[in-house]
């Protein structure tokens, strides 16, 4: 059976009863109420994908108590719920502080030759994982619109009621590396000046190294509040990642300090995006905001544009004497403020002119008395 489409309909943690029934249920005999989320994964995973895991209306948040099963299946993962409006219409998987969330491997077997490559997961709220919120090992996967170690809101985070104890999101590819590398020296000769240049220059290097492996898309997502990094890209084969368009340490207004890298590790797990070993040819932007984090990364890093975000925020400047803004304007995240300085008139310099008197001597004093020279 191939493209099923699982509803979860079971807030509970449950394992399906028979793999062999093509039903998504945890009960003997199976029914129609008990597909959990952990249910629904053991069945895509015994069938050939790709498949659609969804929930029913009435599910909302899922407290694990016990790990969901590893995804070695391609799926659509989709939260969507429009009902839930205290997470921006997302359900929400609540690890519980100690089990695993979601972990999607590329392992091979009959059914799924690629295992979970290809997936995406959308629309989630993931918080209190055991581990990394989301683990993806291999390539081509997208995760789109999830909040990552935040509160439900993605106002804030606590780390014990919202943090994962890893990485907000891990990405480690599996691509060899082919005996020719694309050409990219071309492409990156002139790194572009402006933010308009940043998006054309991504999409023509996705472009080149998709002849060594499908790219990974990690779009749209708040990414905060984790005891790890917030998004952590590593191993030799980790080749064409996009990070693009994410919030990553900060609230989802973008207005308030939710710090990744709270747990142990040192600075190696302190980043909000942090690229490390022999990962290569990844890309980190356009349209990220970082900040907010207990640490930067430090390798395999270049910056080529950073902007301030097309959303609320305050900046605070120590004006001179007599210095005013007369406008501000906010293009390609490049605030231009002008200032005019404008001098009280008194305060003014002046010009006076010297004037001398024809025929006038000069009165010399010597002494007592007063001579005057002709």
């Amino acid at each position: 059976l191939q493209a099923i489409t699982y509803t979860v309909n079971d807030a509970g943690s449950g394992a399906d009863s028979n793999l062999n029934d093509n039903t998504c249920s945890t009960a003997t005999p199976a029914n129609g109420t008990s597909c959990t989320l952990r249910a629904a994964i053991q069945e895509a995973n015994n069938k050939t994908g790709p498949h659609t895991i969804k929930f029913a209306a009435a599910i909302t948040r899922i407290q694990l108590s016990a790990s969901l099963t590893q995804i070695i299946a391609a799926v659509t993962l989709d939260g969507t719920n429009p009902g839930n409006t205290q997470s921006g219409g997302r359900v929400e998987i609540d690890g519980s502080g100690i089990q695993g969330c979601l972990d999607l491997r590329d392992v091979t077997t009959a059914l799924n030759p690629n295992g979970a490559e290809g997936s995406t997961v959308k629309n989630l709220v993931v918080r209190r994982c055991g581990g990394d919120g989301i683990s993806l090992s291999g390539n081509g996967y997208t995760i789109t619109g999830n909040r990552i170690g935040t509160n439900v809101g993605a106002t804030s985070a606590s780390s014990d009621a919202d943090a994962h104890v890893g990485a907000g999101i891990s990405v480690s590819g599996s691509a060899p590396i082919p005996a020719t590398l694309p050409t990219l020296a071309s492409l990156i000769a002139t790194l572009p000046q402006g933010y308009a240049g940043v998006g054309p220059l991504q999409a023509a290097l996705q472009a080149a190294l998709s002849v060594i492996t499908t790219p990974t898309l990690i779009s749209g997502n708040v990414v905060s509040g984790n005891r790890g990094n917030g998004i952590w890209i590593f191993g030799q084969g980790t080749v064409n990642t996009i990070i693009a368009g994410n919030i990553v340490g900060l609230s989802q207004n973008g207005l308030s300090a939710v710090p990744n890298g709270r747990g142990p590790g040192g600075a190696s797990n302190r980043a909000g995006i942090r690229v490390s070993g022999t990962a290569y040819g990844n890309f980190i932007g356009p349209g990220n905001i970082v900040s907010g984090n207990l640490g930067e990364p430090r390798e395999g890093v270049t910056y080529l544009y950073r902007g301030i975000a097309t959303r609320a925020f305050e900046r605070r400047f120590s004006l001179a004497d007599h210095v005013k803004v007369v406008g501000a304007t906010l293009a390609d995240g490049v605030l231009q403020v002008d200032l005019e300085r404008e001098l009280p008139e008194a305060m003014k310099p002046r010009r006076i002119a010297v004037e001398s008197k024809p025929g006038s001597g000069t009165k010399m004093i010597e002494g007592k008395k007063v001579v005057e020279a002709k």
